[in-house]
């Protein structure tokens, strides 16, 4: 009798032991990361270059909190006779992040080895962009 106590005491323990110190839902509280597209708010580089001469643009971007953190320059497109579009990708990293805009610039540089007009979109919003066209000679 005292043997069958002890293992109903037992398995009642460990029970709650299970049920309180565990959580088998993972909704991703503790894991707080998320990777995205930031707005463009100014762009400066050089409208000609050389064919295979680097052109370096200075982009500022909204980086939406102080968890962020620039990542890369994502482009889309082929080149002449079509637009190149040129996004900041910012990864988000922390569950507890102060919701302040800031502004940072990081050089992205355009080079090809072909001639001709280059449209360069650098985008805004979701449907604005800032059109920059460059040209590269022989």
């Amino acid at each position: 009798m005292k043997k069958m106590r002890f293992i109903y005491l037992l398995i009642v323990t460990l029970s709650t032991f299970l049920i309180t110190g565990c959580s088998f839902d993972d909704d991703g509280d503790d894991n707080c990361y998320y990777q995205g597209y930031a707005s463009i708010s100014d762009v400066a580089g050089p409208e000609t270059v050389a064919v295979g001469e680097p052109a370096v643009f200075d982009i500022d971007f909204v980086v939406l909190s102080d968890c962020g953190s620039f990542i890369r320059f994502d482009t889309y497109g082929s080149g002449t006779g079509e637009y190149i579009s040129v996004s900041p990708a910012v990864a988000y990293s922390g569950c507890q992040c102060a919701e302040i805009a800031t502004t940072e610039t990081e050089q992205f540089t355009f080079q090809v080895e072909e001639a001709g007009e280059y449209e360069l979109r650098f985008p805004t919003s979701n449907t604005a962009y800032i059109t920059k066209t460059i040209t590269v000679t022989e």
